[in-house]
């Protein structure tokens, strides 16, 4: 099951959760609301989270592995 993260629309609580494709978005497990949205997750490649500035891997300094 992919892991997704969610946020509570009452409280504003942000959270993961392990979700099946066919299952209903989960409850706040804060305040238990069923109004909670699945967010968008951005990914980062190596290059950019460790501030490298060309961000092109022929070029990098920080050698992607």
């Amino acid at each position: 099951m992919p892991l997704y993260e969610y946020k509570c629309m009452d409280c504003e609580h942000e959270f993961e959760e392990l979700v099946g494709g066919d299952e209903p978005a989960p409850s706040c497990p804060a305040c238990r609301s069923a109004n909670t949205v699945k967010l968008i997750s951005l990914i980062s490649a190596k290059g950019i989270a460790s501030g490298c500035s060309t961000c092109v891997p022929s070029k990098c300094s920080s050698k992607f592995t």
